[in-house]
């Protein structure tokens, strides 16, 4: 649960790393980016009680692999976005299935740990999935420019635009 922990957080940051990309080449403004933002955010919250109530019914195990296959398409769909509307849609689909990322959490905690050890449980995910706004932005650093306009994107010539930041990202930054 804290490795889905850090990758969601790892994803939520990669738009920013990747903005002036996207800006320029699906033609937003700023106004558009911050409704694409507010989309993420939105479903997010919205996804938080409705993945609570789905893995209090179908359980963690399987309701953390229905959110992680949710994110994961809305991740790769971030690559077929034409414009406003797609894009926003990839990422309110990405922000819904993130939301699952801490009800997850909480309930593997719950019913792993014993009480004495929950805290503990609960604080160190938590940390290291926060921890991945710092890690982006070291990354974003270490990452030279190429020149080709793909500079995050982990491949000469390639659009820059997944939302996934465990692939391609990492493969930019050269980890």
């Amino acid at each position: 649960m804290m490795l889905v922990s850090v990758i969601s957080y790892i994803d939520r940051n990669t738009l920013a790393l990747l903005a002036p990309t996207i800006l320029r080449e699906i033609n937003l403004n700023a106004e558009q980016y911050g409704f694409i933002i507010s989309a993420f955010s939105i479903a997010s919250m919205v996804g938080n009680p409705a993945w609570g109530i789905i893995l209090d019914r179908i359980g963690v195990r399987r309701g953390m692999m229905v959110a992680v296959a949710t994110w994961t398409f809305a991740s790769m769909s971030h690559a077929f976005a034409i414009g406003f509307r797609s894009f926003a849609a990839a990422r309110a689909i990405l922000g819904f299935g993130e939301g699952a990322a801490f009800p997850g959490s909480m309930r593997t905690v719950m019913q792993t740990l014993p009480a004495e050890h929950r805290s503990r449980g609960i604080a160190v995910p938590t940390a290291v999935a926060r921890s991945a706004r710092f890690l982006r932005r070291s990354w974003s650093r270490l990452s030279p420019p190429r020149g080709d306009g793909a500079e995050h994107s982990g491949s000469p010539g390639a659009s820059g635009r997944c939302g996934c930041s465990t692939g391609r990202c990492c493969r930019a930054a050269g980890i």
